[in-house]
């Protein structure tokens, strides 16, 4: 069984839009504001990577891709 591993936040998903609004004028995270669902749609496709996991799918078999958040869920593909 082989198993690919992606980060979401901030390797399949650009979190760039998230982290401005998520900022402080002190230069630290809002980490509420960070996690909030409504600021997660925020987020836009980074293709490239997409791209780098499609073809390691295409070459091997992959049992699946899962995304961990901080609450600990996991979601199997």
């Amino acid at each position: 069984m082989k198993w690919v591993i992606f980060d979401l936040d901030g390797t399949l998903a650009d979190i760039t839009k998230r982290c401005e609004i998520s900022t402080l004028p002190s230069g630290k995270m809002d980490w509420d504001r960070f996690f909030d669902p409504e600021n997660i749609e925020l987020d836009e496709p980074n293709i490239p990577v997409i791209e780098a996991c499609k073809a390691m799918k295409a070459h091997a078999p992959v049992e699946g891709l899962f995304y961990a958040p901080s609450q600990e869920r996991c979601f199997p593909r």
